[in-house]
């Protein structure tokens, strides 16, 4: 930087008469476009899109049953104008959610055993569970499958980056049919990432690796894509089909 306005001070000298009342061109960067959750405190008002236009801002999504909309915009005055609606509890920022590892985090740990040694498995093993330390903990050994080993008719919901709906330890358990996806520009809910396998697999997997309830029923409500976070109103929309 210093070189640079060195020699431009150098240049200016030197063809002064040349320069004087010249300005320089600017190019003025374009608004960058934000995201906003907008909360209504009752019913959405019947002509909500248009007061969202008028205050600078475009509907994205609407959460009809909590009065929720997410909103786009690039006008940066768009907060300032549409809190001036009376109808409106609160408006902000959308927050954003990441699976990536804390960086905070110095625990330098290898899934497989307490102690983080890393395990071999035998793909010709018929089970894994003398390497599920985890699971052996969490079902006292497995005495609590003999209580309740879950219901089909229970359908847990896992909102997460989705399920591989052909993992043979979760294949029979997992609902594609009923599972969905609230990832703009995305058509399924299959898992790209592999967490929200692992997750549904911790809780119905029955294979060679056996989940807290192996005969529950999960259902994926995909909210992450293949990297990248989830939008806040993506996930409260998830929260909501979930729950209906």
């Amino acid at each position: 930087m210093k070189k640079k306005l060195a020699v431009l001070s150098i240049c200016s000298a030197l063809s002064f008469s040349l320069l004087v009342g010249v300005q320089p061109h600017k190019t003025k960067a374009a608004p960058e476009l934000e995201h906003y959750v907008v909360a209504y405190k009752g019913n959405l008002p019947s002509n909500f899109s248009e007061r969202i236009q008028k205050s600078g801002g475009k509907v994205e999504r609407i959460i009809e049953e909590i009065g929720i909309i997410e909103v786009t915009s690039s006008d940066p005055t768009f907060l300032t104008n549409v809190k001036k609606d009376t109808t409106i509890q609160s408006a902000g920022r959308e927050l954003e959610a990441y699976l990536e590892t804390d960086p905070d985090n110095k625990v330098n740990f290898t899934p497989g055993t307490p102690n983080g040694n890393k395990v071999t498995l035998d793909p010709n093993a018929d089970s894994y569970w003398d390497k599920q330390w985890d699971m052996q903990r969490l079902t006292n050994n497995g005495e609590s499958y003999k209580l309740n080993d879950g219901d089909e008719d229970t359908v847990v919901a896992v909102i997460d980056t989705g399920i591989d709906f052909s993992h043979p330890d979760l294949a029979a358990n997992a609902d594609e049919a009923g599972s969905k996806t609230f990832v703009p520009g995305t058509t399924d809910a299959w898992d790209k990432n592999g967490h929200g396998t692992h997750v549904a697999g911790s809780i119905a997997a029955n294979g060679k690796v056996k989940g807290v309830g192996p005969e529950l029923t999960v259902r994926a409500y995909r909210v992450f894509g293949a990297n990248g976070g989830a939008q806040q109103s993506w996930i409260t929309d998830a929260i909501v089909a979930a729950a209906n």
